[in-house]
């Protein structure tokens, strides 16, 4: 806020342009907005209520103690079909914190989580149906998303794996 208030009497002197500036650019920046405030009211309702901490003593009850510790490698390994059948944002702001809070039960670091799922993850996103970006080179390209998916899926996610492997054995996701 304090940027805008600055950069814009800046950069536009005259207050109708600025006005003008402030309309044509709020047409994207409120859905971009509402998302993350949406997704603060979520989280702060989970961790408020105790609702997320209920969540992780739940899994955690299910699982042996000797398969706890590595759960979060498990989910890394699926985090390609769990990433196109959820989206990004719910991959991100609510699968990515309950694997944390699991792993945090068995004295994995919330780093290695994140590091885990985030780099599984992104190997995965341009096969998500969710991403504007998939749709824009497919269209680019005439090719159809049930296609894209039927070749690319199986590739994707082995290279994903084979990824995650790779930086375990380099020590970038601690064991």
């Amino acid at each position: 806020m304090l940027a805008v208030a600055i950069a814009l009497p800046l950069n536009y002197p005259d207050a109708k342009v600025a006005q003008k500036k402030i309309k044509e650019y709020s047409v994207t920046a409120m859905p971009v907005m509402v998302t993350f405030l949406s997704i603060g009211a979520f989280l702060g309702i989970m961790q408020g209520t105790r609702m997320f901490n209920e969540m992780v003593q739940v899994i955690v009850s299910v699982f042996p103690m000797s398969f706890g510790p590595h759960i979060y490698l498990v989910v890394a390994a699926f985090s390609v079909p769990l990433v196109i059948a959820m989206g990004s944002d719910a991959f991100y702001f609510a699968l990515l914190p309950l694997v944390a809070g699991i792993g945090d039960q068995f004295g994995v670091t919330a780093h290695a989580v994140t590091y885990a799922l985030l780099i599984t993850e992104q190997i995965g996103l341009l096969l998500s149906p969710a991403i504007p970006a998939t749709y824009l080179g497919l269209g680019m390209l005439n090719l159809d998303i049930g296609d894209h998916l039927r070749y690319a899926f199986l590739w994707v996610w082995g290279i994903s794996v084979i990824v995650l492997v790779i930086a375990v054995a380099a020590g970038f996701i601690p064991l």
